[in-house]
């Protein structure tokens, strides 16, 4: 299951090219997926500390009164066709789902070839680390916003990455970045679930995980 693997980036963005299965955390050091990257607006510079997100947000990514608000765990989406829209709605879906069935695995059963070839060797402190993680992402897809917003390859972000997240832009939280890369993947099985996965990961208030160099 491609849901989690990490890879470890110099620097602060991170995010997924697509180019293999991305994991959750290993232990308290962990690290994952492809090298992440988060962009101005494409998201502002990633200076900022990444904080919690609550799922009182509206649906235009404010905290007024006045907007209606998305119900708990639908994700808002900007600058994308209705097609991509239903696309990375099924994705999201599709990766909570995944999320859900890797924990309770975990919980029920011991750590099995699959968990080492995606976590790393199963101590006791790994499996303490990768429960705590997926935890957290299972509560936090079924309860919080998050927001999708179509992205360009820039200077900090190139074309090969498929999606990314900035963990210091405590101004928009949750939101993950989408490159025109990430379409590239939509018809293969759980790719893109596995990648919108591994971003949700990098968070600091879920996962806090980094991708590898």
């Amino acid at each position: 299951m491609n849901v989690n693997q990490q890879l470890r980036s110099p620097q602060q963005l991170q995010h997924s090219s697509g180019d293999g299965p991305r994991e959750v955390p290993p232990p308290v050091q962990q690290e994952a997926g492809s090298g992440p990257r988060q962009n101005p607006q494409q998201p502002a510079p990633p200076n900022q500390p990444r904080i919690y997100s609550p799922s009182n947000r509206t649906a235009n990514g404010s905290a007024g009164n006045d907007a209606p608000e998305e119900p708990a765990g639908t994700p808002i989406f900007e600058g994308f066709t209705p097609q991509q829209e239903n696309t990375l709605s099924k994705a999201f879906s599709h990766a909570k789902r995944m999320v859900h069935s890797a924990l309770e695995k975990l919980k029920t059963s011991p750590p099995d070839v699959n968990y080492e070839m995606n976590f790393r060797e199963p101590t006791p402190e790994n499996v303490k680390e990768v429960e705590r993680v997926l935890t957290n992402m299972d509560k936090s897809m079924a309860h919080d916003q998050y927001t999708f917003k179509a992205a360009e390859p820039s200077s900090e972000v190139p074309e090969s990455f498929g999606a990314y997240v900035n963990t210091h832009d405590s101004d928009h939280p949750h939101e993950i970045y989408v490159m025109p890369n990430f379409w590239n993947h939509a018809p293969e099985t759980n790719r893109t679930e596995g990648m919108i996965a591994h971003e949700i990961s990098h968070f600091k208030d879920i996962g806090g995980t980094e991708d590898l160099a």
